[in-house]
Parts: C-alpha cells; sequence; structure tokens
C-alpha cells in the first residue's frame, strides 16, 4: 500500500520520517502495558515483580543500554 501511495504521491524533501513514529508507538504501546500491569488486582496481579525497559539503538554508543544489560535490575 506504501508503495502505491508513493507513486500517487512523491516523498517530499520535508516529510515525517516514519521511524520516529515506530519509535514512539512502541514505547507508548510498552508504557500502556506497564500500566495495565501496575493496576492490576487478585488473580490478574503477577506474582513478580516485572522490568519495562525500552532499549534504543538510536542512542550514542549504545551506552545505556550496554550499562543496563551488564548491570541488570
Amino acid at each position: 500500500m506504501i508503495a502505491r501511495a508513493r507513486r500517487i504521491r512523491p516523498v517530499r524533501r520535508d516529510s515525517i520520517m516514519n521511524g520516529a513514529d515506530d519509535d514512539g508507538s512502541g514505547t507508548v504501546v510498552m508504557l500502556e502495558i506497564a500500566e495495565r500491569f501496575a493496576r492490576a488486582t487478585g488473580a490478574d496481579r503477577p506474582a513478580r515483580s516485572i522490568v519495562f525497559i525500552s532499549h534504543q539503538g538510536e542512542e550514542a554508543g549504545l551506552l545505556g543500554s550496554r550499562w543496563f544489560v551488564d548491570h541488570p535490575t
């Protein structure tokens, strides 16, 4: 569908980069899931703690990602 749309309307030089939407959408979904777990009660509440962490490959040198992997919670 994207290829068909681009034939009709070519990408402009000032077009939005769709990768930003992918990263942002994924982060928002992860936060929404974490919030659902945090608000769960009774049998729906997890028996163990859950850590939600979002690693993005766009950070300089992957420093935060590497540090967490080397020093997990």
